[in-house]
């Protein structure tokens, strides 16, 4: 960028808000805590989604390189569009999703982001209630802002305030996640489905973050609950244990086929490229082919709960490869961060938007390759960091 190009001044009703964030966010940050060392081979790195580290295997990158040799950097076209170059690598992804969630059908979206968006954005009519966790995706919001539906915060991961809310103001849409991308929670998913039933509901399951780490066939939490051909839709984003980008939807043909021409983020957007089809296609059959990945991740989660208990570390609701230390507020949250990248351990630091505005969040991913003493190492680093800071620490933590 040249230095001496000058981009126009925001109106004073815009540039006011902008110049209040940018003060703020310098303030906590500094010095600015989320990049990560350059080298990160001496460091135990729990800051990825990469549950299952399959972004680095030879197979998926093999089938990404010859796809790209095949078909090119296309399909440039809307999914609305079908057939053409490389349209049948996205078939053979998807019938293989299908199988894996034991779905009619599914379609494939640019990112989790735009199929949560795009399907609540066309699912909520005018005044339809939806009702979404307190903490489920952003994403999940996001839809319901852009729909002419009334989003209604339901408490998180508690089935009884959801039939108080639909008590109250009918049926209409439920939205919540398998597993929480900052609590770590698991959610009940056959009570949710079985209020939905009961309620005449539509239920919105984001499958996220436990697509490929649990269920037969790597098919998530729905699966593993044997609920799967009773939820709606569910939602997956494959820049988790898929280790790519991309999402998907799985429903019933016929909703499938409603999607395809109505949701605007599917029937605006390009297609997702073959490339990317072609390597989540391999990467996907890794993880049904080695459920031990998804297993150990889990396994790695329950240990770094143990050992964080046993420090007096409040590990919260975490019951997944997601364990998660919510502060008081962004500056401990940040210095925690700190505290840890010098003791050799790489974390997540989650702020407002992604927080209650006021508070922190340090978060742990952990992975398929992880060792047990690099989870002692990572709970120790955390009491260092607590002890430091002046955190205080309980006795001991019942595990989740």
């Amino acid at each position: 960028m040249s230095s001496q190009s000058k981009s126009p001044e925001l109106p004073e009703w815009m540039g006011a808000e902008v110049d209040e964030y940018c003060a703020w966010i310098e303030k906590v940050m500094t010095p600015y805590p989320f990049k990560h060392p350059d080298n990160l081979e001496d460091y135990i790195c729990l800051h990825q989604n990469d549950y299952l580290r399959l972004s680095q295997r030879s197979e998926v990158r093999r089938a990404k390189i010859e796809a790209i040799e095949m078909y090119g950097n296309s399909y440039l076209a809307s999914t609305v569009f079908t057939g053409g170059k490389g349209m049948e690598e996205h078939q053979i992804f998807r019938v293989k999703l299908a199988d894996a969630m034991q779905s009619e059908d599914t379609i494939l979206a640019s990112s989790g982001w735009a199929a949560n968006v795009g399907l609540i954005e066309v699912l909520a009519k005018r005044g339809t209630p939806i009702y979404l966790d307190q903490r489920a995706h952003a994403s999940l919001w996001s839809g319901a802002q852009c729909s002419q539906g009334r989003a209604i915060m339901v408490r998180h991961n508690d089935p009884e305030s959801l039939e108080r809310r639909i008590q109250r103001n009918g049926a209409g849409i439920v939205c919540i996640d398998s597993f929480y991308s900052n609590t770590g929670s698991v959610a009940d998913v056959a009570a949710y489905v079985d209020i939905c039933e009961r309620t005449g509901s539509v239920l919105v399951l984001d499958e996220a973050h436990s697509f490929g780490m649990l269920g037969s066939g790597a098919g998530g939490l729905a699966v593993e609950a044997g609920v799967a051909e009773r939820v709606h839709f569910r939602t997956v984003s494959f820049s988790k244990a898929l280790g790519g980008h991309g999402g998907c939807i799985a429903a019933s043909r016929q909703l499938i086929w409603f999607l395809t021409h109505r949701a605007h983020s599917i029937v605006f957007s390009s297609a997702v490229l073959p490339c990317d089809s072609a390597a989540h296609s391999s990467a996907l059959s890794i993880a049904r082919a080695e459920p031990w990945l998804g297993r150990n991740a889990l396994e790695m989660g329950a240990l770094l709960r143990q050992e964080l208990s046993q420090r007096g570390i409040d590990i919260g609701t975490s019951g997944c490869q997601i364990v998660s230390l919510e502060l008081d507020n962004e500056q401990l949250a940040c210095d925690f961060y700190r505290i840890l990248v010098r003791n050799g351990v790489v974390s997540s630091v989650f702020l407002s938007p992604a927080t209650p505005l006021g508070k922190g969040l340090v978060r742990f991913s952990t992975h398929s390759q992880l060792k047990a003493e690099e989870i002692v190492r990572t709970a120790d680093a955390c009491a260092t960091a607590m002890d430091e800071l002046g955190l205080a620490r309980a006795e001991k933590q019942k595990v989740a």
